[in-house]
């Protein structure tokens, strides 16, 4: 793969919390998510002018640990141009402030953000 970005926090929920959270995200994003084996949960980002799209991984392979990762799915992708840094700060930015049931009028506008406007939001 591509370029590649990830962060590992400390969670405030318990792990079923927040996979339910995380599903719910990826959901609010239109993210095309699937659960691995390993119990991470995988989505797809699509295509864009700036690459061929983003694979973000989010893991609880420890109990109070939250793993986010993005990478870039074309292994020809050497710079993401911050795509990847990106999607993990938007995914942690919604994951923080969020209460569940998530209020999909609060976050309406980041499933319709574009790159272009986050990248020069600085997010």
């Amino acid at each position: 793969m591509g370029d590649y970005y990830a962060i590992e926090k400390t969670l405030k929920v318990n792990a079923a919390a927040a996979r339910e959270k995380t599903i719910a995200i990826y959901d609010l994003l239109g993210w095309d998510w699937r659960e691995l084996e390993t119990g991470d949960i995988e989505a797809r980002i699509p295509r864009s002018a700036f690459g061929k799209g983003e694979i973000i991984t989010v893991s609880f392979r420890k109990s109070d640990r939250i793993c986010v990762e993005s990478e870039s799915v074309s292994a020809f992708q050497f710079f993401d141009l911050g795509k990847n840094e990106s999607n993990v700060d938007k995914f942690l930015e919604i994951f923080d402030k969020a209460k569940m049931p998530i209020d999909r009028s609060e976050f309406a506008e980041e499933g319709d953000r574009g790159f272009l406007s986050r990248f020069f939001s600085g997010r």
